[in-house]
């Protein structure tokens, strides 16, 4: 998962592997929401929080609060950044399920504000017409379990 720690990039112009991307303001944050080839979708609240998820709709990959998380056997694994030997890895720890629902209630609040967004939010849209990517946004939206399901694995 690319984290961009600061604004460096402009996702709406520059999110190459999300073909079909739309940008829209919420509550003063600049939100994104990018769909892949196959339907997997990723929603980036300004720089922090970033939520991805697979085809089947289910979270695979999550940046909250400044710390990586990946879907492990149904589950989010904190990833925390260690330089070894001058390679940077990552240590995987289990999170707590305080964490887990604070986590997931953040993404539950996101998908209500893109919701409400979807249907009366001024949007600027890469790779289709407006009127289609809000189709493809009310659609996948519909399609998602609340609360949505944890990836039995972070890959797409």
């Amino acid at each position: 998962m690319a984290i961009h720690e600061h604004n460096r990039e402009d996702l709406l112009h520059e999110g190459r592997n999300m073909p079909w991307r739309g940008e829209c303001v919420i509550d003063g944050a600049k939100v994104i929401v990018g769909f892949r080839s196959q339907g997997q979708a990723s929603l980036f609240c300004d720089v922090d929080p970033v939520f991805q998820f697979n085809r089947q709709r289910e979270l695979r990959r999550a940046y909250f609060n400044g710390t990586r998380y990946r879907a492990e056997n149904g589950r989010l694994i904190a990833l925390t950044r260690d330089s070894r030997g001058g390679r940077v890895e990552f240590d995987a720890q289990a999170i707590d399920s305080t964490l887990n629902a604070t986590l997931v209630e953040s993404l539950r609040s996101w998908l209500s504000a893109v919701r409400m967004a979807a249907e009366t939010g001024a949007w600027r849209v890469e790779g289709e017409p407006i009127e289609s990517f809000q189709t493809r946004l009310r659609v996948w939206l519909a399609d998602l379990p609340d609360p949505p399901r944890v990836a039995a694995a972070p890959n797409v």
